[in-house]
């Protein structure tokens, strides 16, 4: 409540601006709670929390796992957290839940890939705990995923079209396929170099997101608890889920206290958006016995 001249007006909180920072308290509770049961000085023991934590967090129909994307060529990437659709690719349900192991996941069947990193430079190419090398782990799923068959922006159900004389054009910033791969790094913590020291100050980082020369191209990088990097399209402004082409740009903003907030609400929404195509089974049972008939 303030004053407005004589009167008194009754400010009511922004609902939004509410979800993010009880989202925010939600994330850093569970992750709390996790850690009472891990060491996440360990790179493995973070990503199985973040895994719980979405796990909390996504619709149903949404598996995470760890693990590695593959294409029907063989083509292999990743190493950290899957979010793939488990409803028709149920496979890594039968390990009920043993995030210690690691699944193969088919391109078609994935969502989005996270690396999801305990303590990462923000500079630097020349060891594992860089920015730089997350990056090029996320490329490398990306470019697995490519491979996979498109869904155009027509087909609007499996096997379902508009008519193909109509002709279907993204909005600026927006991907021209409905099955694009989405990648993101989350940090827990921000070193001032490979294995140094924690930066905590928000505008350190700030300066630091703002002067990286090298280009990010993931969906979304979590840093620390204060800190993110999203692209924008600078022609309107506006954020988006996803990097189109040469149509957008990297925005750096601290968001006290909310990042991983953030995080989750940027995923959610590149998941309303996803609609992948389907299961390859008829190559997957081919594959198998081919295999036969050659033995």
């Amino acid at each position: 409540m303030r004053e407005r001249g004589s009167s008194l007006e009754l400010v009511m909180p922004n609902p939004y601006n509410e979800f993010i920072h009880a989202l925010a308290g939600a994330f850093e509770n569970a992750l709390s709670e996790i850690a009472a049961g891990h060491n996440f000085d360990l790179g493995p023991e973070f990503e199985i929390a973040i895994c719980k934590i979405l796990k909390r967090v996504l619709p149903q129909r949404l598996g995470v796992c760890r693990g590695y994307v593959v294409n029907g060529a063989g083509e292999m990437a990743g190493d950290d957290i899957l979010i793939y659709d488990q409803v028709r690719f149920p496979t890594a349900r039968l390990l009920k839940d043993d995030l210690s192991q690691k699944e193969q996941v088919p391109v078609e069947a994935v969502y989005a890939y996270i690396e999801a990193k305990h303590g990462l430079a923000l500079e630097g190419a020349d060891s594992d705990a860089t920015l730089s090398r997350a990056l090029s782990q996320t490329a490398k799923v990306r470019r697995v995923c490519e491979t996979r068959a498109v869904v155009p922006l027509s087909e609007i159900a499996q096997a379902v079209s508009l008519d193909p004389t109509l002709t279907v054009t993204p909005a600026p910033g927006w991907p021209p396929i409905r099955n694009p791969m989405y990648t993101a790094v989350f940090i827990r913590h921000v070193l001032d170099k490979p294995k140094g020291s924690h930066i905590t100050d928000p505008s350190a980082i700030h300066a630091r997101l703002a002067s990286l020369s090298n280009p990010v191209h993931t969906n979304f990088v979590a840093v620390g608890a204060n800190n993110i990097l999203l692209p924008y399209v600078p022609s309107t402004g506006n954020v988006r889920p996803f990097i189109v082409g040469e149509e957008y740009a990297y925005l750096p903003a601290r968001v006290d206290g909310t990042a991983f907030a953030f995080a989750l609400c940027h995923l959610l929404w590149a998941l309303d958006y996803v609609f992948l195509g389907k299961m390859p089974w008829d190559k997957i049972l081919d594959a198998v016995l081919k295999k036969l008939v050659e033995t």
